[in-house]
């Protein structure tokens, strides 16, 4: 039988302001980020940075809120198996850095498979199916019926 991992317990306002505060740097480098990509081709178009653009000007939005709003929070926040939320925020830092190096499938496959490690699936069908079946949908929903081409 597995030994349990234990549980941290933080105090509410501060983590959550904590959290809030690394989310708002990612929006704030989305933003930066998505003024450098090309305008668009045709005047009646958006472009690509207006999606990104909007998308982290409500998450700055609603980041601010949340701060602001973490004062009232009173029960502490409970971390159940902290090493594996590290283990997943890792994955996902490793996901971003390698997707440019190796490509958008084959990042996104591994990546899958361990953020579902990470959350304690073990059956490796439904691993495989699931990093398939996503990259599959990303494929046929963006490549070929939007015509969205990944890195």
């Amino acid at each position: 039988m597995r030994e349990r991992q234990s549980t941290i317990e933080l105090p509410a306002g501060l983590s959550t302001r904590v959290v809030v505060s690394i989310c708002f740097a990612a929006f704030v480098w989305v933003i930066w980020s998505a003024q450098s990509l090309p305008a668009a081709f045709n005047p009646a178009d958006v472009g690509p940075s207006r999606l990104p653009i909007l998308a982290a000007s409500l998450g700055l939005l609603c980041s601010a809120l949340i701060f602001v709003h973490a004062g009232r929070l009173s029960e502490p926040v409970q971390i159940d198996r902290p090493l594996n939320v590290l283990a997943g925020a890792l994955t996902i830092l490793a996901y971003v850095l390698a997707m440019p190096r190796v490509g958008f499938y084959p990042a996104s496959l591994v990546a899958v498979v361990l953020l579902m490690l990470a959350g304690g699936h073990r059956r490796i069908v439904t691993l495989v199916g699931f990093a398939l079946g996503f990259c599959a949908f990303i494929y046929l929903g963006f490549e070929l019926v939007l015509g969205v081409h990944f890195p």
